[in-house]
């Protein structure tokens, strides 16, 4: 996964953390961002992570059309 896709927040303490966004999990945490492309090449998402998040997504998805048998709040 191309590191640019990473997204990265900054702490209270001044680290950094680099989030991968397909299977949510922080791949790094460190104290420069240059630091970080490391820990974000090397990132291989664990399969089953990535299968629960894309259920979430497919279950938020069918609510908001309104599939889920409750309305969607308006």
């Amino acid at each position: 996964m191309e590191h640019s896709s990473f997204t990265r927040r900054l702490n209270d303490d001044a680290t950094i953390d680099s989030i991968c966004p397909r299977c949510f999990a922080t791949v790094g945490h460190c104290l420069q961002e240059a630091d970080l492309e490391k820990a974000e090449q090397n990132h291989v998402c664990n399969p089953s992570r990535v299968e629960h998040y894309r259920g979430l997504s497919k279950e938020v998805e069918e609510y908001r059309r309104g599939r889920s048998g409750e309305a969607p709040e308006t």
